[in-house]
């Protein structure tokens, strides 16, 4: 009987193993393809992300710009009109620029009598809890907004004391204190009557630049800002990976314990990161003083594996800075 049974047995144990075998192989293949899912994933994250700063690294280089024409002197309006429009018009993510010179309250009668004149508004005002804007308190210091070049034409809250909005006030103080462009959180845009959200990165212009840079005492004369709609550079770069496999968001970790969406791609599948295939997060590198997070989710296995052409370039066109940028 037992001999009867033997190959039965012999190849019931020979297909176990078999099957044993099969098991360990396919799951074996079955982590590498994850793994190369995931490793593919990860590197389209990150070339997305580096594509992102570098895109507004160069939107934010306008500064410095602006701050070398402004060199030892406060602008006229028609100087900075003419110079801001033709950054504006080459950097199409900037939503506005402005100048807003350091006024002290002996000063403060003057100013408001030139925004009379100029016709953009009569006093220095603040905002109020309501979003409205009121007769700013009397201060040792303002920084009003006196010019704008905006491509959103008629929407800059002239008179609007920057000082007076506390993030806003945040990137100022660091910007004086490190002689850099410095960037605020995601806040909403005061400075504009439709306060989109955006964020607002400034530099500071001196009586005597080369004495600032040396650390030497000089006249701070103002600031030159710029405003950008984060919806508007991200989408840009967004665009050529839109799915409704994937989700993406962008946000402001610099601090860690509160971080601040910037940006979100708002799927219309709901992905997140408990029902995503594939999940990465890519931390940007730290730029005017800001360290943001790129989020990235996928429930399409092969994203990646066929990434989207990219031009070369940014859409703003390289080939089209200035030597100084």
């Amino acid at each position: 009987m037992l001999k009867f049974l033997q190959p039965f047995v012999t190849q019931l144990v020979i297909f176990c193993i078999g099957l044993f075998l099969s098991f360990i192989v396919s799951n074996r293949v079955y982590k590498f393809e994850k793994e190369t899912d995931f490793l593919r994933f990860s590197e389209s994250v990150t070339e997305l992300g580096e594509e992102l700063i570098r895109e507004t690294e160069i939107n934010i280089q306008a500064l410095y710009t602006l701050e070398l024409l402004f060199s030892n002197h406060a602008p006229s309006e028609e100087f900075f009109k003419r110079e801001a429009e033709i950054i504006t018009t080459r950097h199409e993510d900037i939503l506005s620029l402005i100048w807003a010179p350091l006024v002290n309250e002996e000063d403060r009668t003057s100013f408001e009598e030139k925004l009379k004149q100029k016709g953009n508004g009569q006093t220095i005002v603040k905002r109020n809890n309501d979003n409205t804007f009121s007769l700013q308190d009397q201060q040792t210091q303002y920084l009003p907004v006196l010019y704008s070049e905006s491509s959103k034409k008629g929407t800059t809250v002239f008179g609007f004391d920057l000082y007076s909005d506390i993030s806003v006030m945040d990137a100022l103080t660091r910007a004086k204190e490190t002689n850099s462009i410095q960037a605020t959180k995601p806040i909403p845009l005061y400075m504009h009557t439709d306060s989109e959200t955006g964020y607002v990165v400034s530099y500071p212009v001196y009586r005597d630049n080369a004495a600032s840079l040396n650390n030497t005492q000089t006249e701070l004369l103002g600031f030159v800002l710029a405003t950008f709609k984060m919806d508007d550079i991200v989408n840009h770069e967004i665009h050529p990976y839109h799915s409704s496999a994937l989700h993406f968001r962008l946000v402001d970790i610099t601090d860690i314990l509160n971080p601040t969406l910037l940006y979100d791609s708002k799927n219309e599948n709901q992905i997140d990161e408990f029902n995503s295939h594939l999940y990465f997060n890519y931390s940007l590198p730290e730029h005017a003083g800001r360290r943001w997070q790129l989020q990235a989710m996928s429930i399409d296995e092969t994203f990646g594996r066929n990434p989207p052409k990219r031009q070369n370039g940014l859409h703003c066109g390289l080939e089209s800075l200035p030597p100084s940028l």
